[in-house]
Formats: structure tokens, sequence, C-alpha cells
């Protein structure tokens, strides 16, 4: 009998606060996930702004990202919304992970935009931008249904734990399209 061996993702948090809520809702996946998968979470606060002049000769962090990407199965993005778009950081970080040119370890991983923000709208306007984006470095989108919790600062409780029901059960539903989505791909392969 064969046995299957977990599946690895890459989660990536968009905000480098502490107490982040974007931190928080992808520590939530990575627990709804546990019997099925292990979320790396990949640290983008000491990666260097991009620099083309280092594009074939990366410092040591962006080689490590890299190479964890590289050795996932997917993609989980948790992003907040800064000035009605994604933040920088997390640009400078699929910037590095798309070179060089024709060797991105991003494309075809299955991936799911996430996000949470305390603002009504919660994270929808930096999602839409950030698909574009994905989209055109070649990655899978799984986009339904949206996880894009407003008024963040209310659904969540001291320890981080996701609170509103509804949220819960839209974040939980994403992570099994996407855990498909990478079973039928790999099935294909």
């Amino acid at each position: 009998m064969r046995h299957k061996c977990k599946l690895r993702l890459a989660g990536f948090s968009g905000s480098l606060r502490s107490g982040s809520y974007n931190t928080m809702l992808l520590s939530n996946a990575r627990s709804i996930l546990a019997d099925r998968a292990t979320v790396e979470l990949v640290d983008i606060a000491g990666i260097p702004m991009f620099n083309q002049d280092f594009e074939c000769a990366p410092p040591e962090s962006v080689l490590r990202m890299n190479e964890l990407v590289w050795g996932c199965d997917g993609v989980i993005i948790s992003t907040p919304q800064y000035n009605a778009s994604f933040p920088g950081v997390l640009k400078n970080a699929l910037d590095w992970l798309s070179r060089p040119r024709g060797q991105s370890c991003l494309s075809g991983k299955p991936t799911v935009v996430i996000g949470a923000s305390i603002g009504p709208t919660g994270s929808a306007v930096a999602q839409a931008q950030l698909r574009t984006i994905l989209t055109y470095l070649d990655m899978v989108l799984i986009t339904h249904p949206m996880v894009c919790i407003g008024h963040a600062n209310e659904k969540f409780d001291e320890t981080g734990a996701l609170t509103d029901k509804e949220s819960r059960q839209r974040l939980e539903s994403l992570m099994d399209r996407l855990l498909s989505a990478i079973s039928r791909l790999n099935d294909k392969g």
C-alpha cells in the first residue's frame, strides 16, 4: 500500500506588523489544513528590494525563499489592503520569485489569495489587483469562495483564532478547493 505524502504549501503574509490580522488568518488556514498539508510561512521581512543587477546572483534570503516555493505544492497569500492596494513588500517578494525570466518557481502553482483589513471592504481591492499580477505570473488561481474579511479587529479573538463563523466556513471551503486543485493537477502530471 502506498502512503500519501502530506502536501506542502508556502504561506505568505503581506503584513509585517506584529499582531497582523493577515498572519492570524494564515495561521487559521494552517490549522484548518493541519491533517492534510503543511503550511510553511515565508518570511518576507528581510528580503531586499528587487534589483535586476543581482537577478542572476540573488541574496541568500531570496535563494531560501525561492527554494521553499520550488518545493511546495501550492501557495496561500494573505494580504491586507493599504491605500486601496496590496503592500509593496509582497510585490517585491513576487518580483524576486518571478526571476530569472522563464524560470519562475511560481509558474503553474495552485494559489489562493485571502485577506483581512479593518476597513469595511476588507482587502477586496488589494486581492483583485494581486490576482491580476498572479495571473500574469502563470499561477493557477482558485478564486472562490472569496475570503475577504472586513472589520478584522472584530473577527479574531485574543489568541488569533478566527471567530466569525461565516468567514471561517469560507476559509475552510477555499482550503478544500485548493487541495482539490492540487490533487487534480498532480493526477494529470
